[in-house]
């Protein structure tokens, strides 16, 4: 599957969850970023992943529960853009202006 089909199957798998109370540990959603992350690496091989607690960081090779909350083109001018900025919620306007995904383990 390519990117966008990732994206809107994600969307789906992760509505429903929410729909049956967002419990722990729903395999299905977690399986379903797992396959949004590869598939935005291979559209975007430089992509980097964005922890709130940690921030900037390469994306493992496997990527478990709480791995990343945001995939996003991992550009020289984007990650000085982050780096340069310290309030979180302009962080976020940044990754939106960008284009970035945010990723909802749960």
């Amino acid at each position: 599957m390519g990117l966008n089909e990732e994206i809107a199957d994600n969307w789906v798998i992760y509505v429903n969850w929410m729909r049956c109370g967002m419990r722990e540990a729903d395999d299905a959603l977690n399986e379903s970023n797992r396959r949004l992350i590869k598939a935005y690496q291979k559209e975007h091989p430089n992509a980097k992943g964005y922890k709130l607690w940690k921030g900037i960081i390469d994306i493992p090779e496997q990527v478990y529960n709480f791995g990343i909350d945001m995939i996003f083109e991992g550009t020289p001018e984007i990650i000085n853009e982050i780096n340069n900025e310290s309030d979180e919620f302009k962080r976020l306007k940044i990754f939106e202006k960008y284009g970035a995904i945010g990723i909802v383990w749960s």
